[in-house]
């Protein structure tokens, strides 16, 4: 059955090691990996593999932190303990998860808008005085509530840009046919405005909901309300229209 899409680049998304490697080859800056627990030395942040939704994601600052929120998660049943774990720097700043639009009818990147996501219980814990925080012993959760948009200063659209048209380019290199449809670049900036990557999302993402009347930047580009499920259902009609099907599936 024909997928909309590249059904093949969802392997790299859900394997840390093989999306770390494209992200790389799309130039991206991203965190420096941490191969083993007895390798840490600075914050870290401990990711399981797939799309889990940040359930079971933890910050440890050396091998004895890690080995006892692991013990304790895996004591909760949050993970098992044979689950293979990513270890990366831990990146911080302000969250952006850029999402974008790809169309091979036109070969043109369209930038669909920004969000951040709000996770608990890590944003909960923030709002409770560190000396409280200690004597829970709780290990905070970064499990996915909701969205919530953001709009970027227009200085920084050049390099949204830029990532966007490299990743593209990244995919259709290594994974073809390439980064057809929707994707999200997802990271932090910096206080230098730096951007640092640490995921992509090669499909719909749940923040574009946030825009369903349209965003402001496809405000820029189309003359009438334009959602991400629309401007999918557009590409589909333009391809089914002019017999092009084959350039949007796999």
């Amino acid at each position: 059955t024909p997928i909309f899409g590249n059904k093949w680049i969802l392997r790299w998304e859900s394997d840390r090691t093989m999306k770390e490697k494209l992200m790389r080859e799309a130039k991206l800056p991203v965190p420096k990996p941490v191969l083993e627990p007895k390798d840490i030395d600075k914050l870290v942040i401990v990711k399981r593999q797939g799309a889990a939704g940040g359930k079971g994601y933890f910050l440890a600052t050396n091998q004895e932190d890690y080995n006892k929120k692991r013990n304790q998660l895996i004591t909760q049943g949050v993970i098992s303990e044979n689950e293979t774990l990513y270890i990366q720097e831990y990146a911080t700043g302000v969250l952006a998860y850029l999402q974008f639009f790809y169309s091979p009818l036109k070969e043109e990147l369209e930038f669909f808008g920004a969000d951040q996501r709000h996770e608990s219980d890590i944003e909960g814990m923030a709002r409770i005085p560190s000396e409280q925080q200690i004597k829970t012993n709780k290990v905070p959760s970064f499990n996915v509530i909701g969205n919530s948009p953001i709009v970027l200063r227009e200085s920084l659209l050049d390099e949204v840009y830029t990532m966007g048209e490299n990743f593209v380019d990244a995919a259709k290199r290594i994974v073809s046919p390439g980064m057809n449809g929707p994707f999200c670049i997802e990271g932090v900036y910096d206080e230098n405005a730096k951007f640092t990557s640490f995921e992509f999302s090669a499909r719909i993402v749940a923040g574009t909901n946030i825009y369903m009347d349209g965003s402001p930047y496809y405000s820029l580009l189309f003359n009438e309300p334009m959602s991400m499920g629309k401007r999918i259902a557009r590409e589909i009609k333009t391809a089914n229209e002019t017999n092009q099907l084959d350039k949007i599936t796999t």
